[in-house]
C-alpha cells in the first residue's frame, strides 16, 4: 500500500535529526524507489526548496517541514494523494505550488483526497465536494453540476461558518 498511497498529515512527521534529503532517501527506499536521486531533486525544486534540502528538519521553519511533507507524499507518483489540511503553514508562493499540484494531481491517473477548512480552495480544485459536520457527510455533489451558491449556503447551513 505505501507504494501506491502518498499522505500529507498536519503534522509532517519526519525525522527530526536528519536532514530533508536524509528524509527523503530513507522514504524512497520504503516505497521501493531505485535511483531516487533524480527524484528528490525534482520534487524539491518543484515544492522550491532544493537550497534547504541538506538542512537538518529540526532547523527549518514549519511552512519548509510542510513542503518538505508534501514532497515526500509525491515522491513515489502514488495513485493516491491524501492529503489533511495542507495549506495549513505555508506561505504565498508554495500556496500556489499545492494549487498547480492538486490540479495536475487531479488527473486519471491519480485519486486526491483532500480535507480542507478553505471552501475557495476546495471549489478550485476538485471534483466533488463533501462537507463532514459532527464527524459525519452532511452535503455532497460533483462540482461539475453544482452551483457555487448553493455549495456555500450549505457550507454555511453545516458547520455555522459565515463566509
Amino acid at each position: 500500500m505505501r507504494r501506491i498511497i502518498g499522505v500529507v498529515t498536519h503534522d509532517p512527521l519526519l525525522y527530526e535529526d536528519l536532514t530533508g534529503r536524509e528524509n527523503l532517501r530513507f522514504f524512497s527506499r520504503m516505497f521501493g524507489l531505485q535511483d531516487s536521486g533524480e527524484r528528490i531533486e525534482t520534487v524539491t525544486a518543484f515544492m522550491g526548496m532544493t537550497s534547504r534540502l541538506d538542512r537538518k528538519v529540526s532547523t527549518m521553519s514549519h511552512g519548509m517541514r510542510k513542503r518538505l511533507s508534501i514532497a515526500r507524499a509525491i515522491l513515489h507518483n502514488p495513485a493516491i494523494l491524501l492529503m489533511d489540511e495542507p495549506e495549513s503553514g505555508l506561505d504565498q508562493e508554495a500556496l500556489g505550488m499545492l494549487d498547480t499540484l492538486l490540479s495536475e494531481g487531479s488527473t486519471p491517473s491519480r485519486t486526491v483526497v483532500m480535507t480542507t477548512h478553505s471552501l475557495d480552495r476546495a471549489i478550485a480544485s476538485g471534483q466533488r465536494i463533501a462537507i463532514l459536520a459532527n464527524g459525519k457527510v452532511a452535503y455532497q455533489e460533483s462540482l461539475k453540476d453544482a452551483r457555487i451558491d448553493t455549495i456555500r449556503d450549505a457550507y454555511m447551513h453545516h458547520t455555522g461558518i459565515v463566509l
